[in-house]
Protein backbone atom coordinates (compact mmCIF):
# COMPACT_ATOMS: atom_id res chain seq x y z
CA UNK A 1 0.00 0.00 0.00
CA UNK A 2 2.73 2.48 0.85
CA UNK A 3 4.39 1.80 -2.51
CA UNK A 4 1.20 2.66 -4.35
CA UNK A 5 0.94 5.87 -2.34
CA UNK A 6 4.54 6.79 -3.15
CA UNK A 7 3.72 6.31 -6.84
CA UNK A 8 0.55 8.41 -6.53
CA UNK A 9 2.46 11.18 -4.78
CA UNK A 10 5.21 11.12 -7.40
CA UNK A 11 2.70 11.21 -10.24
CA UNK A 12 0.68 13.98 -8.58
CA UNK A 13 3.89 16.00 -8.43
CA UNK A 14 4.43 15.39 -12.14
CA UNK A 15 7.77 13.63 -11.66
CA UNK A 16 9.22 10.63 -13.43
CA UNK A 17 10.74 7.83 -11.36
CA UNK A 18 14.18 9.07 -12.34
CA UNK A 19 13.42 12.66 -11.29
CA UNK A 20 11.81 11.66 -8.01
CA UNK A 21 14.63 9.25 -7.19
CA UNK A 22 17.14 12.07 -7.68
CA UNK A 23 15.08 14.41 -5.49
CA UNK A 24 14.97 11.95 -2.61
CA UNK A 25 18.52 10.76 -3.11
CA UNK A 26 17.94 7.15 -4.06
CA UNK A 27 18.30 4.87 -7.06
CA UNK A 28 15.55 4.73 -9.69
CA UNK A 29 15.44 0.92 -9.59
CA UNK A 30 14.95 0.97 -5.82
CA UNK A 31 12.13 3.50 -6.15
CA UNK A 32 10.52 1.22 -8.73
CA UNK A 33 10.70 -1.70 -6.31
CA UNK A 34 9.03 0.39 -3.60
CA UNK A 35 6.26 1.46 -5.94
CA UNK A 36 5.54 -2.07 -7.13
CA UNK A 37 5.59 -3.45 -3.60
CA UNK A 38 8.59 -5.70 -4.24
CA UNK A 39 10.44 -4.04 -1.38
CA UNK A 40 9.14 -1.61 1.24
CA UNK A 41 11.16 1.54 1.92
CA UNK A 42 13.01 1.62 5.22
CA UNK A 43 12.52 4.34 7.81
CA UNK A 44 15.39 6.43 6.50
CA UNK A 45 13.98 6.33 2.98
CA UNK A 46 10.53 7.29 4.19
CA UNK A 47 12.05 10.24 6.02
CA UNK A 48 13.86 11.33 2.84
CA UNK A 49 10.56 11.26 0.94
CA UNK A 50 8.89 13.31 3.68
CA UNK A 51 11.77 15.80 3.83
CA UNK A 52 11.93 16.23 0.06
CA UNK A 53 8.20 16.68 -0.42
CA UNK A 54 7.19 18.31 2.85
CA UNK A 55 4.09 16.12 3.09
CA UNK A 56 2.60 14.77 6.29
CA UNK A 57 3.48 11.12 7.03
CA UNK A 58 -0.23 10.29 6.71
CA UNK A 59 0.10 10.96 2.98
CA UNK A 60 2.36 7.93 2.56
CA UNK A 61 0.07 5.69 4.56
CA UNK A 62 -3.33 6.96 3.44
CA UNK A 63 -2.52 8.30 -0.02
CA UNK A 64 -2.02 11.83 -1.32
CA UNK A 65 -4.97 14.18 -1.22
CA UNK A 66 -5.32 17.05 -3.67
CA UNK A 67 -4.66 19.63 -0.95
CA UNK A 68 -1.39 17.98 0.14
CA UNK A 69 -0.14 17.87 -3.43
CA UNK A 70 -1.10 21.50 -4.05
CA UNK A 71 0.91 22.50 -0.97
CA UNK A 72 4.01 20.64 -2.19
CA UNK A 73 3.67 22.12 -5.68
CA UNK A 74 3.34 25.64 -4.26
CA UNK A 75 6.54 25.20 -2.25
CA UNK A 76 8.56 23.76 -5.16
Amino acid sequence: MIGDNIRKLREALGRTQKEFAEIIGTDESLLCRWETGDRPPNGESIQKILDATGVNPKVLYEGPKKRAVEKVNAES
